[in-house]
C-alpha cells in the first residue's frame, strides 16, 4: 500500500476495501524467482516449494542475459506470502525434478548476490 495515501481527504474508488485489507495478512504475493543453474528452463505453471511443501506457482518466466539463467515471476501463498524474501531458498518442481532457486521481493541483477554462471 506504499503507492496509495489512505489518509487522503478526498474519497476514491476502492478506498474502503484498501482500509479493510490493510491489517489483514496477505493471501498471495508476487516474487521474483531466480534459478540457481543455467541448465534449467521454466515456462510457467511450475510449482514452487519451500521445504518440500508447495507454496505457489510460476506465472511467467524467461531467459535473463543479466543473470545468465531463467528468471521468473511467481505467486506464493500462506506463510510464504506474509514474510520478506531476500534471496530465500526455494525449489521449482520442473517436471518432477527439483531445481534450486532463490526468491526475491525486489530483485536487481546488478546488485544481487546471484552470480552469473561461467
Amino acid at each position: 500500500m506504499f503507492a496509495v495515501k489512505l489518509a487522503k481527504r478526498d474519497d476514491f474508488i476502492g478506498k474502503a476495501a484498501l482500509v479493510r485489507m490493510k491489517d489483514e495478512p496477505r493471501r498471495k504475493k508476487l516474487v521474483t524467482v531466480v534459478l540457481d543453474t543455467s541448465d534449467a528452463w521454466v515456462w510457467g505453471g511450475e510449482a514452487l516449494l519451500v521445504d518440500g511443501v508447495a507454496v505457489g506457482e510460476i506465472s511467467s518466466a524467461g531467459w535473463s542475459d543479466a543473470a545468465g539463467r531463467c528468471v521468473a515471476l511467481g505467486y506464493v501463498r500462506g506463510q510464504a506470502a506474509s514474510r520478506a524474501h531476500d534471496g530465500d531458498a526455494i525449489t521449482v518442481d520442473l517436471w518432477g525434478d527439483a531445481v534450486a532457486a532463490s526468491a526475491w521481493d525486489s530483485w536487481n541483477p546488478a546488485s544481487s548476490t546471484v552470480t552469473r554462471p561461467r
